[in-house]
């Protein structure tokens, strides 16, 4: 009896591994043949842009406006050199917004002096939505772009994203722009995507979310095709696969 037991048991469970097995397969296959892969975009959340006054040894150095093209806000954007380290060529600059009478601050927007900052409106969808763009150097070929927004039910100021050398582009031609972030040269390669959701944006790192070792950016006579697959140091023509970004999700392409 505990002999018939024993192999009943030993029976039940070689099936249940097998079963397991076989669900784990069909997945795969699933996932292989899937020409259509949805991205789980991460919310960002922004921060609340808090009164400040900036230290009394650094040097004011410049003043921009802006114009909230929603709500038609007029603030004040200064940017202070801090020279108690380095010189005025090579300082870090901090940037503040006057709003009311009071400033607030956003934080270091470059490291190399005034030569590269710069203080844009952002309007990506031309549908009177704006935001405050403001980017400056960091390194030998990182940009920093820090996006300033106004949330008019509260009345504050928020920094909504603080990106890293981003482009601004319709990844799928919808009329919407999309901030892109690449690689730039460093490995293994990356392709992250910041869209904007009503009232703060949404990010997805491709290659990590898809489970591949690399993905770049391919602008194609116009038209932007991501490439995924394994390392670029060792890149198989067969692994590669090509795909165009719509709207959340990625839709494989049978070429380049």
């Amino acid at each position: 009896m505990k002999s018939k037991l024993r192999i009943y048991v030993f029976v039940l469970a070689l099936f249940t591994y097998l079963h397991g097995c076989n669900a784990v397969d069909n997945e795969s296959i699933l996932r292989e043949i899937n020409p259509i892969i949805n991205l789980s975009l991460n919310l960002v959340i922004p921060e609340e842009l808090e009164e400040s006054i900036p230290n009394e040894e650094w040097i004011k150095a410049k003043k921009g406006k802006h114009w909230d093209i929603e709500g038609q806000k007029e603030v004040d954007i200064h940017l202070y050199i801090d020279i108690t380290q380095k010189s005025v060529e090579h300082a870090d600059v901090y940037a503040y917004l006057e709003y009311k009478g009071n400033l607030y601050n956003i934080g270091i927007v470059g490291a190399f002096g005034l030569e590269d900052i710069s203080i844009t409106p952002v309007d990506r969808t031309s549908d009177d939505f704006g935001w405050i763009g403001i980017t400056g150097g960091m390194g030998a070929t990182y940009v920093q772009m820090i996006i300033i927004s106004y949330n008019k039910e509260q009345d504050v100021w928020m920094k909504s994203a603080e990106l890293g050398s981003p482009d601004m582009m319709d990844l799928d031609n919808d009329g919407s722009k999309e901030f892109v972030v690449t690689s730039r040269g460093s490995l293994p390669s990356y392709v992250q995507i910041y869209r904007w959701n009503n009232s703060q944006f949404e990010m997805v790192d491709v290659a990590e979310d898809t489970g591949n070792e690399y993905a770049q950016l391919i602008n194609q006579e116009g038209q932007f095709l991501i490439e995924m697959g394994g390392s670029l140091d060792n890149i198989d023509p067969n692994d590669a696969r090509f795909y165009k970004y719509d709207k959340g999700s990625l839709v494989e392409v049978a070429e380049r």
